[in-house]
């Protein structure tokens, strides 16, 4: 069962499966995409297509329960957010392998479960969960984690740690200074040439204020060419909010001759 499945062509963990004949559930809740997941699965007698949307009324279980799938070998969840949410609710069956969505940006020692559907739970909080429910995790990639049931690896897969994750993929980290500006840090050292500015500053307009050949002018303290980045952040802010640009230049005539 792959959920949610897309047009189960692109990005699809499924469609390998499905083209060398094994039964299965493509479960997806957008219209275009289901009407494009139909017309790629119409001749294919194994697959079954399904339109549901996820909710508080209707979860994971339901589906399962409703559809009658009395097991699953692999189960692949990726709904952009609540995947640990919905998996947390799967009750009636255990697969045996899960390919569940995790974000990888969030550091590997934080407990997080996304239950607002916007950046995805945390590494930790989906391997603490499912090594509770006697998995092992066996593979990593930039966006999923996959487990297996441990009984049934019965040691044939070595399981990953944490360590092994981050020699694998060197995870980007950031900072921030005090100016208010972001640096990424890799491999143990800052990059100086990405520095980005946090919403709370400010001089933080719409977007970010600072484009990367301004940037790649400046140290990791956002020292440097001072007096560019001040006339294209008034530039930006003169376009996108005239009526601030009028009142921030009116603060500083009264500030200049203290009215």
């Amino acid at each position: 069962m792959e959920f949610v499945a897309w047009d189960e062509i692109y990005l699809s963990n499924c469609k390998l499966f499905a083209d060398n004949g094994w039964n299965g559930f493509f479960i997806e809740c957008d219209e275009k995409r289901y009407k494009s997941l139909l017309s790629n699965y119409k001749d294919n007698k194994n697959i079954s297509c399904i339109r549901k949307f996820i909710n508080s009324n209707y979860n994971l279980n339901d589906l399962v329960e409703e559809y009658k799938i009395n097991n699953l070998d692999i189960l692949s969840i990726n709904i952009d957010g609540k995947d640990l949410t919905e998996l947390n609710k799967l009750k009636s069956i255990k697969p045996i392998i899960i390919v569940i969505e995790f974000n990888m940006t969030i550091p590997f020692d934080v407990e997080h479960e996304d239950l607002e559907g916007s950046n995805s739970s945390s590494y930790l909080s989906i391997k603490n969960y499912l090594e509770n429910k006697q998995y092992e995790l066996i593979f990593v990639t930039t966006g999923n984690l996959i487990f297996i049931d441990k009984n049934f690896n019965n040691k044939e897969f070595e399981a990953w740690n944490t360590k092994k994750i981050i020699d694998k993929f060197n995870p980007v980290r950031f900072g921030f200074n005090n100016f208010g500006e972001m640096f990424f840090i890799k491999n143990k050292k800052i990059i100086k040439s990405e520095l980005f500015r946090f919403p709370t500053m400010k001089s933080f307009i719409t977007f970010q204020p600072v484009p990367k050949f301004i940037r790649k002018l400046t140290d990791e303290n956002g020292k440097g060419y001072k007096i560019i980045k001040i006339l294209y952040s008034h530039i930006i802010l003169f376009l996108l909010r005239p009526n601030l640009f009028i009142n921030k230049i009116l603060s500083k005539i009264k500030q200049l001759f203290k009215i």
